[in-house]
C-alpha cells in the first residue's frame, strides 16, 4: 500500500474509534495567542512605518518600468 493510503486508512480508523473527549479549556487560552500576536503584529506596522519612503521609491520604480516597458510592447 502507498504511504498516502497507509495515512488515510489510519485516520479514518482513527477518527471511528474516538470517543467524546471530556476535557476542560481555560476560558482565557485566547489571552496567550493575543500576547504572542500583538507584538508581532506592532513590529510589521512598524517596519511599514519605517521603510515606508523607500517602499514608495521601489513601488514607483516597478510601475515606471511597467508603463515603460507596455509602452515598447504596444506602440500606438
Amino acid at each position: 500500500m502507498r504511504l498516502l493510503t497507509k495515512m488515510g486508512l489510519a485516520t479514518t480508523i482513527g477518527i471511528g474509534l474516538s470517543f467524546p473527549a471530556q476535557a476542560y479549556v481555560d476560558p482565557n487560552a485566547g489571552g496567550l495567542l493575543f500576547q504572542l500576536l500583538t507584538p508581532l503584529v506592532a513590529l510589521a506596522a512598524a517596519s511599514l512605518a519605517f521603510a515606508r519612503r523607500q517602499l514608495g521609491r521601489i513601488w514607483g520604480f516597478l510601475l515606471g518600468e511597467l508603463r515603460a516597458l507596455s509602452a515598447r510592447l504596444f506602440k500606438q
